[in-house]
């Protein structure tokens, strides 16, 4: 799934703290203290040069990429990516690995990358459930709509009848069928409960999404509550909510020591700056690095993220612009667009609310609480 955030707090735009990215100076200086080195990974270490089966590396992989999205820590997204690297050397991949490397590559923004795998594996079985799955969720996150729903129709079978719909609800909800798709997702509230874990999350965060556009905040929230607070992107979702109805000091409550993950530290500073506590100065400048080192790096992710946090705790309006504009030629969420939108009001840019209504027009995109006037609201992905 992918998870909304999107910031609309016009009171909280003002100058925030410089930082620089840390650079070394000789190979003893310690820069960071990393969490302990997975057991699973600490067990491979010690084991003999091609003991491993397939199905071993397989296992770790999938229990990685867990860890990564249960603590909201993408090194180990890196460790999973390492080891199946071990067993994706030579073609033909089987289609446990195209898939694992596909959802890889979409949780760091490789979109392209994640459809060529999730094409191999349905020239070999059309049917696949969860690739067809995945592909029209990053077909949408791609604003895509046409080829997101096909993905979505050719889920329909008796066994996944409620997974086709809802994908089809979700697309519906973002290509001029917001009020249509509402109800038949209030229709699926019923069959929520059987859904798998991260089905549900998907199914929630997704409605939520488009009740919050509605201006239907309280009943997004009370959807985002029926979830698991520990998955971060779900405290992601009820911290942009709170945030969104002015209780920063719930979101400080919420996000007590979450300040590994960027998106969450991002949010703690958006809740600190409303509060007026002296701590938002270093939490900006702890975000300031982490982006600047992002760029020094060469990655291109977390352009969204980086936008909101030059226009609304940089004040660097015209950096904002840039960022919103280069992440929208990568994707098309609702907290895309409303970041793009904000920064264009805040640089006074014509042709870049151009863009988007010409956007908005192609696609039926409709989001009624942006549009009405609302200043403080904030959404949350990623």
């Amino acid at each position: 799934m992918f998870y909304v955030l999107c910031i609309i707090l016009a009171a909280l735009v003002g100058s925030g703290a410089h930082a620089e990215p840390r650079i070394p100076r000789s190979p003893a200086e310690v820069i960071a203290h990393l969490p302990q080195r997975p057991a699973i990974l600490r067990a491979d270490r010690n084991s003999s040069p091609g003991a491993d089966t397939v199905e071993d590396s397989l296992e770790q992989v999938t229990q990685l990429m867990a860890q990564a999205h249960r603590t909201g820590d993408p090194r180990y997204m890196g460790y999973a990516e390492a080891v199946l690297g071990r067993i994706a050397q030579k073609p033909p991949l089987p289609d446990e690995v195209l898939l694992l490397q596909a959802r890889i590559h979409q949780f760091n923004h490789r979109f392209g990358n994640a459809l060529i795998d999730l094409t191999q594996i349905l020239q070999h079985d059309p049917h696949h459930p969860q690739a067809l799955l995945l592909q029209a969720s990053i077909y949408q996150v791609r604003g895509e709509y046409a080829l997101a729903r096909q993905g979505c129709q050719r889920i329909r079978s008796l066994a996944n009848l409620s997974l086709a719909l809802i994908c089809e609800a979700q697309v519906d909800a973002m290509n001029g069928r917001a009020k249509p798709a509402e109800k038949t997702l209030a229709s699926l509230l019923t069959v929520a409960d059987s859904l798998a874990p991260d089905q549900k999350v998907w199914f929630f965060l997704g409605y939520g999404d488009l009740l919050l556009r509605l201006g239907e905040v309280r009943r997004a929230e009370q959807l985002y509550r029926r979830l698991p607070v520990q998955d971060p992107a779900v405290r992601a979702a009820l911290a942009d909510v709170l945030l969104r109805q002015h209780r920063p000091a719930e979101v400080m409550t919420l996000l007590e020591g979450d300040r590994q993950q960027d998106g969450l530290l991002l949010r703690l500073g958006l809740a600190e700056k409303a509060l007026g506590l002296a701590s938002a100065g270093q939490t900006i400048a702890a975000l300031d690095a982490r982006f600047k080192a992002l760029r020094l790096r060469g990655e291109v992710s977390h352009l969204r993220e980086e936008a909101i946090f030059a226009l609304y705790l940089k004040n660097d309006r015209s950096k904002a612009l840039a960022l919103a504009r280069a992440n929208w030629l990568q994707q098309r969420e609702t907290p895309d667009f409303e970041v793009y939108w904000q920064a264009a009001l805040a640089n006074d840019s014509e042709s870049d609310r151009a863009v988007l209504k010409k956007w908005m027009l192609g696609s039926g995109f409709q989001d009624d609480s942006l549009l009405s006037g609302h200043a403080a609201r904030q959404e949350g992905a990623s």
